[in-house]
């Protein structure tokens, strides 16, 4: 409140966060900040997507709404509905005053400040207001006491700089442990591209589904696995075990089985779009040159009908 020069008795603040679920197209959003833990998990969430730490605050005015007799109709009489228990004390403390001597004790009609006739209730009200307010004060901080300094541009706040850049792209030829993908599309063909020009050795797919992408040598007796994973508040992929081969290779074979027509698609594809002329020919010569395999025509061919 004091950062905004805002009265806390008379206005109150609405926080939400500045997100998007989506990474393209990006469609921003406000969600409701409500508390210490989903404050932590969006600062959290928003630094591993490298998403800008940006919070919407808006001010209202608190609404007062006056407290009111609430009166019973029955028969067009109007009957004043007391509680039971505040009669009561009122009594007991007009008993004892009489007892001591004091002036006649007024009972309470249940109009406006009607209590304050009534030594007893008012002593009482008198204690109970000392004994709050010396609680108030040993539980105060007197930090909040301190005057905040605001910056006269903070409203023009260069925040790239709390921006965390997320390394979406490691090293073209390998695929570790902790790498982050921005989507699925990016972390298949990280793993084929692995596969084929730095092991030259295949791998079958295990499980692929909108969560898990789990992939092992073609070989039984070998252990090489790669697994990834999208959690699920999470709009990314991230790569979490991976187990070597160690199976040997024997002779380079002539063709590869991951170097699937998906994958040409997206290696070729700035070549094919930019020269849409781009023969299949050229494509196999291309794909040869860059791992050392041979794909056949009709592969090729589907490869740049799908770039188109």
């Amino acid at each position: 409140m004091k950062c905004f020069k805002l009265d806390a008795d008379e206005c109150e603040l609405h926080i939400s966060a500045v997100t998007t679920e989506t990474s393209s197209p990006v469609y921003w959003e406000l969600v409701p900040i409500d508390n210490t833990t989903f404050c932590k998990r969006f600062v959290d969430v928003s630094l591993r997507r490298g998403l800008p730490l940006v919070l919407f605050v808006q001010a209202y005015e608190k609404v007062i709404v006056e407290a009111q007799t609430t009166h019973v109709y029955d028969d067009a009489t109007i009957v004043e509905q007391v509680v039971e228990n505040n009669v009561n004390e009122v009594n007991e403390i007009g008993d004892d005053d009489q007892a001591e001597g004091s002036q006649p004790v007024r009972e309470p009609r249940g109009e406006v400040d009607k209590g304050e006739h009534i030594p007893g209730l008012v002593e009482r009200m008198r204690r109970e207001d000392t004994e709050g307010d010396v609680r108030g004060d040993e539980d105060s901080d007197n930090d909040d006491d301190r005057p905040v300094q605001v910056p006269s541009q903070w409203n023009n706040y260069d925040h790239s700089q709390l921006v965390k850049r997320v390394p979406w792209e490691y090293s073209e030829n390998e695929v570790s442990v902790g790498a982050i993908y921005h989507s699925k599309i990016e972390l298949k063909e990280a793993v084929q591209r692995w596969a084929a020009k730095s092991l030259k050795k295949e791998f079958r797919v295990v499980k692929s589904s909108p969560q898990v992408y789990d992939v092992k040598c073609i070989r039984d007796d070998c252990p090489f696995r790669v697994h990834a994973y999208m959690g699920k508040y999470d709009t990314f992929w991230s790569v979490s075990r991976i187990e070597h081969h160690t199976c040997i290779l024997e002779e380079l074979e002539v063709q590869h089985r991951n170097l699937t027509a998906d994958f040409v698609t997206q290696h070729m594809y700035s070549k094919i779009v930019n020269n849409p002329g781009y023969e299949s020919k050229s494509i196999i010569n291309s794909i040869d040159d860059d791992f050392q395999y041979k794909i056949s025509y009709s592969k090729a061919y589907r490869a740049k009908q799908k770039a188109l």
